[in-house]
């Protein structure tokens, strides 16, 4: 992730994976990656950009990318060396792992913002020169740059991909994805969302206490009022709703906006093969504050295979049967019918493992309202409202 050192969760340990991909007659070769987190892998400012510039570097603020870049050089010059196939790679990323430079990317006016407050929370004067500023944070102890994200309401949405002309080019959003050009080497995709991604921010919605006639009026910013009921229609979310009913659903909006709408998004206007989707149902079985949902990342606990044994008896033959799909996939073959028809997607749960048609009350939550221009940008406006969440922009939020 943009902010956590989730490369080096022992639960990530791909050695059960590659277990299950020999055990099928699938073999497959993984290769992990870690790249530069937070303010090392996403810290973007007119002060950096010029610094890199003198040294004759190009762009800004997308150093992790710039890892993740090498990595995937390095996998294709050398993964022969161990038995592998330069021409047959896959690669695989969770959350920011997966999205940074197609979602969750940033303009240089929000990342400065964030640069300048950060420097605040620091102790370091804007009033110096932009040599002195940056030798000063060149000399604040590692520990205290990580402590520092407190300040920015951290650790989300601050430290993300930064357009900067050079590695991203154009800030996306899921209404332009079906204009969306890939390099002609990818040849199909897999994507998947949480039954509840949106969990993440319950946190951040409660402080809140929002009401509907709150919401509604914060929406009038964003919104007209047709555009304002179709958003709480497809979300039922009504007058007589309370506190305690609000937070889930809010929260399913935000997860909505974020996460399942962009990945609808791409796997449905995907035009280089077959895109696959899926939907993870089986909830966190373990104790801490997301037991028992469904939330952002738990389908990894499937994936690597690492908790099995540690799983009740069904949830194991899932997270197996989970496993050899993506083994499939990455073996060329179909693990399940491909999105392109009847919208098929794969629901990892709650009961058991199947496929079917997109159900229609989340279909419906995915598609724009008719005659509604730039519908995507005023969701995530509203779901960032909601979460009370800045994104800066030229001339102000």
């Amino acid at each position: 992730m943009n902010c956590t050192s989730s490369g080096n969760v022992p639960g990530y340990n791909a050695s059960n994976f590659v277990a299950l991909s020999l055990r099928i007659g699938r073999p497959a070769i993984v290769v992990t990656v870690n790249f530069r987190l937070g303010a090392f892998g996403f810290m973007a400012s007119d002060d950096i950009l010029k610094d890199n510039q003198r040294t004759g570097d190009k762009g800004v603020g997308n150093y992790a990318l710039h890892d993740q870049y090498m990595a995937m050089l390095w996998v294709k010059k050398y993964i022969c060396g161990f038995g592998g196939d330069a021409e047959r790679i896959t690669a695989i990323g969770q959350s920011s792992g997966a999205s940074n430079a197609v979602i969750a990317s940033r303009e240089l006016d929000h990342q400065q913002h964030v640069y300048d407050k950060f420097l605040e929370h620091l102790g370091i004067s804007a009033n110096m020169p932009p040599n002195q500023r940056l030798e000063m944070l060149r000399s604040i102890k590692q520990e205290d740059l990580v402590a520092a994200y407190v300040c920015l309401g951290s650790p989300l949405p601050n430290w993300q991909a930064t357009v900067d002309g050079v590695v991203v080019e154009a800030l996306p959003n899921c209404d332009g994805l079906a204009n969306q050009v890939y390099a002609p080497s990818i040849k199909r995709v897999m994507a998947g969302f949480c039954e509840q991604e949106g969990a993440l921010w319950s946190g951040r919605i409660k402080p809140q206490q929002w009401t509907v006639p709150k919401i509604i009026d914060r929406m009038a910013a964003y919104c007209d009022p047709r555009e304002t009921y179709d958003i709480l229609g497809k979300y039922a979310i009504t007058d007589e709703d309370r506190d305690n009913e609000l937070v889930p659903k809010l929260s399913d909006f935000c997860g909505g906006v974020e996460f399942r709408q962009p990945i609808y998004e791409l796997v449905n206007n995907w035009k280089q093969g077959d895109a696959y989707l899926y939907r993870m149902r089986f909830v966190n079985q373990f104790d801490g504050m997301f037991s028992g949902k469904a939330h952002h990342g738990v389908d990894l606990l499937f994936f690597f295979q690492t908790y099995n044994h540690l799983l009740p008896k069904e949830y194991t033959a899932a997270a197996e049967e989970m496993g050899k799909h993506f083994v499939e996939f990455l073996n060329g073959i179909s693990p399940w019918a491909p999105f392109t028809e009847m919208n098929n997607v794969m629901n990892y749960g709650p009961d058991h493992v199947g496929s079917q048609s997109l159900e229609a009350s989340l279909y419906g939550q995915c598609q724009p309202l008719n005659g509604c221009k730039d519908w995507f940008n005023k969701c995530t406006s509203v779901s960032r409202a909601i979460r009370n969440e800045i994104v800066y922009t030229r001339g102000g939020e």
